[in-house]
């Protein structure tokens, strides 16, 4: 029986890259999804599994029968080494709690292994910020009713918002040292691979030998799998600005001749798209994952100095 392996994200980490080059073209893998870019399992029945398990709370859960029940039968029908799920919505700001996340997997497949990369925070703040903040997705405003929101909003607004309500954002998710320990506690070190976003980046074939290591699979494929296919790069000035000009034209033909109202869409910022992270959030965004940090590269070893991490007292 294959060894049953989820790849639990983090979002902006290169998951799209490998579920849509690595994962499904590796002979060793039998990659049941999330495929991309339909972000569809091979049994459409998983997602709605996987989902449950991340957000349904205890009361109306339905203890994952189902969800096991359907891996189990993969797992019985695989021929291949791995059997892989992907998803980084498991530790993604939709994820209500991501201890109690653990604590399911554990308790649903016990002898699961799990793949996880972190990314410098600000960096993934900012890249996030880029490709969806901006245009209010996957965030909670609180703002006093009747005063107007204009789309797209500033990083320093963003931020703001992070900062306010972090356990509803992604800032919360982002305590790489809780979550690590909340799945070792669970599952055991020695079933988990930690790696860096930025060695992917900067050293993609380092990156993939880890990885097929820990899994166990040919690390002869590695040459002929990667090509430096990189999916969702994150969203450039040009895409910024070419999301923010449909968003106005799309607010002006819904709203008509609302005077008042379109004020506020009538013209939109310059220098909107942020280069690097702003002050005062870079400093705010480093110390308060400074320790947490620090503890992943003692404890863990990973090389989170070396990649410009905050980790110093």
């Amino acid at each position: 029986m294959p060894d049953l392996v989820f790849h639990l994200g983090y979002p902006k980490t290169g998951t799209t890259t490998l579920q849509t080059h690595i994962f499904p073209r590796h002979p060793d893998i039998d990659y049941q999804g999330k495929f991309i870019p339909a972000h569809d399992y091979r049994d459409e029945r998983v997602f709605a599994g996987i989902r449950a398990l991340q957000t349904v709370s205890s009361f109306t859960w339905d203890s994952g029968k189902i969800l096991r029940e359907l891996v189990n039968e993969a797992l019985a029908r695989s021929t291949r080494s791995v059997l892989l799920y992907s998803s980084e919505n498991f530790l993604h700001p939709d994820t209500g709690d991501i201890g109690l996340v653990a604590a399911r997997l554990r308790s649903l497949f016990p002898d699961a292994k799990f793949i996880m990369t972190f990314r410098e925070q600000a960096d993934l703040l900012l890249s996030f910020y880029r490709s969806h903040g901006a245009f209010l997705n996957y965030v909670f405003t609180a703002k006093a009713e009747g005063t107007p929101l204009v789309l797209p909003i500033s990083i320093e607004e963003w931020m703001t918002f992070q900062f306010s309500i972090p356990h509803k954002n992604v800032l919360g998710t982002l305590y790489y040292d809780k979550v690590a320990q909340s799945f070792i506690d669970q599952c055991g070190r020695d079933k988990i691979h930690f790696s860096l976003f930025e060695v992917f980046r900067d050293h993609p074939r380092d990156y993939l030998a880890d990885m097929f290591s820990f899994l166990k699979i040919d690390l002869g494929t590695i040459d002929r799998l990667w090509r430096d296919q990189v999916e969702n790069k994150g969203v450039d000035k040009r895409r910024f600005d070419e999301l923010s000009k449909d968003l106005h034209c799309a607010a002006r033909k819904r709203l008509g001749a609302r005077g008042k109202i379109l004020q506020f869409f009538s013209k939109l910022p310059n220098g909107m798209w942020p280069a690097q992270m702003p002050e005062p959030w870079l400093s705010e965004t480093r110390s308060l994952f400074r320790g947490g940090n620090r503890w992943l590269a003692n404890v863990l070893r990973l090389p989170l100095r070396e990649y410009g991490y905050e980790c110093e007292s």
